[in-house]
């Protein structure tokens, strides 16, 4: 079972987006969940990947991966910095 593009037309396509405005939209979702969920901020990014998977939601699990990796790298950046 592969996966399939979404029925929905809403939000915006990934396909449009420069790489300056993946950065300052991802940016911003990931800021936000990181302000609203804390230290659960990534362990939620990994459950909505893991249903964009499960549901075959391609542009979903694009959205997310985006989010995922600026949570991540929040974290490293958070990390290091305490070293």
């Amino acid at each position: 079972m592969g996966l399939r593009k979404p029925q929905s037309k809403k939000g915006p396509k990934m396909d449009h987006l420069t790489e300056s405005d993946k950065d300052m939209y991802f940016g911003i979702a990931a800021n936000n969940l990181a302000m609203k969920l804390g230290a659960n901020a990534l362990p939620y990014a990994h459950m909505a990947l893991a249903k964009m998977r499960s549901i075959g939601d391609c542009e979903g699990l694009d959205i997310w991966i985006e989010i995922e990796k600026r949570l991540t790298l929040k974290q490293d950046i958070a990390a290091e910095t305490l070293h």
